[in-house]
């Protein structure tokens, strides 16, 4: 799949990580993506709450933000209409699948290549989902 294939969606990355916010944000921007950084959940709250959190076509977030921060940010930006995938190294993350069916579940221990592909396999082709 082509670099290109988020180019033009809007992307709220929630990771607590400013390094890894960073290198993803970067990597998102490099295949065409509009990205709106918070490092916190409180941050993400703020970023959702600007104005229309459905002009978001997708929010990736972080599990490690906190449990109860993650599934109540995740609920309100789901409601909203924003499709989601979660960022996350824990092994046990079958919770989250149960929680959030249609949403997509990405491993921390991939690089941000694989990242990206997984990503675009997702949400680039059906862009219909993400609108």
């Amino acid at each position: 799949m082509h670099r290109s294939s988020l180019s033009g969606l809007k992307i709220l990355l929630i990771e607590g990580d400013p390094i890894v916010a960073l290198d993803l944000a970067g990597t998102l921007e490099d295949a065409g993506a509009s990205v709106f950084l918070a490092l916190n959940a409180a941050e993400g709250y703020d970023l959702a709450d600007r104005g229309e959190a459905a002009a978001y076509d997708l929010a990736i977030l972080d599990t490690k933000i906190g449990r109860n921060g993650l599934l109540s940010l995740a609920a309100k930006l789901e409601n909203l209409g924003t499709a989601l995938a979660f960022y996350t190294a824990v092994a046990n993350r079958y919770w989250l699948a149960e929680q959030f069916p249609e949403s997509l579940i990405l491993s921390r221990q991939h690089d941000s290549d694989v990242f990206l592909s997984s990503l675009q396999s997702d949400f680039g082709a059906g862009r219909a989902y993400l609108n």
